[in-house]
């Protein structure tokens, strides 16, 4: 069994409640789950989110895939860049 999910984002703020600016990030995800023992994520998030400042951009960039070789072992790796 495989199958496929995406999602889309649009946030007011990145980690605060109280937004610091006037822009707002812009998200992405897609999850590949090509069978019962492994699943790929991509997410990704862009935006100006620093504080009184529109102009300079900041992004994640987050990769994770689960591995389960058996039933006891499940290998989870994961890889985040960010600017």
């Amino acid at each position: 069994m495989s199958a496929v999910s995406a999602n889309v984002l649009l946030v007011n703020g990145w980690a605060d409640v109280k937004d610091h600016d006037t822009g707002r990030t812009r998200g992405a995800g897609l999850t590949l789950t090509p069978s019962p023992k492994a699943s790929f994520t991509a997410n990704q998030m862009s935006g100006p989110e620093q504080p009184g400042n529109d102009a300079d951009d900041r992004g994640l960039l987050d990769l994770v895939a689960t591995l389960k070789p058996t039933d006891r072992v499940t290998v989870g790796l994961n890889l985040e860049w960010g600017t």
